[in-house]
């Protein structure tokens, strides 16, 4: 599924910023950490999403080309 598929469910709370890591499945290493929820589906959103956890009140989600 692409990341911008996502982007009716996934946000910021009115009460803060929701922060998350960009990682790069392919190359094995943090693309972006601690941008907002909106910033990565504006820039990372034609990505293939494969996974997303949580890592230090951080959604961390797992791209790949």
């Amino acid at each position: 599924m692409k990341l911008k598929e996502l982007a009716p469910i996934l946000r910021s709370s009115r009460d803060g910023i929701q922060s998350v890591i960009v990682y790069d499945g392919d190359e094995y290493k943090d693309i972006e950490n601690g941008c907002s929820v909106e910033y990565a589906l504006l820039h990372y959103g034609d990505k293939e999403l494969y996974w997303i956890t949580a890592e230090n009140n951080k959604l961390v989600l797992h791209i790949y080309e």
